[in-house]
């Protein structure tokens, strides 16, 4: 199901949560509060220092105020975002700095809702196929999509995992 917040507070909120902290809530509660809302126009309007009053590194102070330049100059492509294929969502979003594809991806799986989406390079996923099909060594972004296809929903009845019959 879709996200109810707006793909700008999304994705804010996902360059808060990139890297995995106890503390992300807490920064983007406290950077909810000093924006007041979470829009292009009023991010643009605050400091940095403003920012990084929520207990933002200066890094990500940077890509939010850039997410925010990029939703105020590409208003257009920023509102189709949600209507988008899944390749000109990432191609749009990977241009702005501090966004990747790790965090296109999770917007696509958790703001849009989208159910075939496969963030093949993450390393956790990696070690995950590695572990499940019983690789040697870490599995590739390749062997990952290779057996994502298999998961996918339209192959939701198919009884394979890694390839082979599973028990």
């Amino acid at each position: 199901m879709p996200s109810r917040a707006s793909p700008f507070e999304a994705l804010t909120r996902e360059i808060v949560y990139q890297s995995v902290s106890g503390n992300a809530a807490a920064i983007f509660a406290r950077l909810k509060i000093v924006a007041g809302t979470l829009t292009p126009r009023r991010v643009t309007a605050l400091t940095p220092a403003a920012i990084m009053s929520a207990g933002l590194s200066k890094a990500k102070t940077q890509a939010i105020r850039s997410l925010a330049e990029w939703f105020s100059a590409n208003r257009r492509t920023a509102k189709a975002l949600p209507t988008l294929p899944d390749k000109e969502v990432i191609e749009a979003l990977i241009d702005i700095p501090g966004i990747g594809v790790w965090t296109a991806n999770v917007f696509l799986i958790f703001n849009l809702g989208r159910l075939d989406v496969m963030p093949a390079n993450d390393l956790g996923i990696r070690r995950g196929v590695q572990l499940v099909c019983g690789l040697k060594g870490v599995a590739t972004g390749r062997q990952v999509h290779d057996k994502a296809l298999l998961w996918r929903p339209t192959a939701a009845s198919h009884p394979f995992i890694c390839g082979t019959p599973s028990n």
